[in-house]
């Protein structure tokens, strides 16, 4: 389906979740980042984004992917998202 719609978001996001899911933190991190790329406002990926490179060990890339990812919700008035994040930035330091 993807192959079909690239840039359909929820597909990009759900196929990043799968590689959570799998294990295979890495290519999860890529596509995040590319959905990050293609759709800013996709704030979900941003959080997960960073768990994904936390769970990885960079988590000087996970406090930057969520500093981006709160900025983001913030801008769009989501203040549901900035605060989770901003949760995970807590539990960092």
């Amino acid at each position: 389906m993807l192959a079909a719609d690239p840039a359909d978001a929820f597909l990009r996001y759900a196929m990043a979740m799968e590689y959570v899911k799998s294990g295979n933190l890495n290519q999860a991190i890529v596509e995040f980042r590319r959905l990050i790329t293609d759709n800013a406002a996709y704030v979900a990926a941003y959080f997960m984004c960073g768990r994904a490179l936390r769970d990885s060990g960079d988590t000087p890339a996970a406090r930057q992917i969520w500093m981006q990812g709160i900025a983001k919700a913030r801008e769009i008035g989501d203040s549901h998202a900035a605060s989770e994040m901003s949760e995970e930035l807590n539990l960092l330091e």
